[in-house]
């Protein structure tokens, strides 16, 4: 009795987080659609590198 009641609880967690996640996954599609998740994990974009060449710039010209 303990086992099948384990399993309906995991169960029961599982449909939860999954619902919660994919709910979170439709919040983001609907609100943010051009959000590709590019640093979440610290990954170079293009607008950073504009950022960086610009920060290079400035640091040159001001020991000039």
């Amino acid at each position: 009795m303990e086992l099948v009641i384990s399993i309906f609880a995991c169960v029961l967690v599982s449909i939860f987080i999954g619902i919660h996640w994919v709910n979170g996954i439709d919040y983001m599609h609907k609100n943010h659609p051009d959000y590709k998740g590019e640093d979440l994990f610290d990954e170079e974009l293009e607008s950073n590198e504009a950022l960086k060449e610009a920060a290079k710039k400035h640091k040159q010209s001001k020991n000039e």
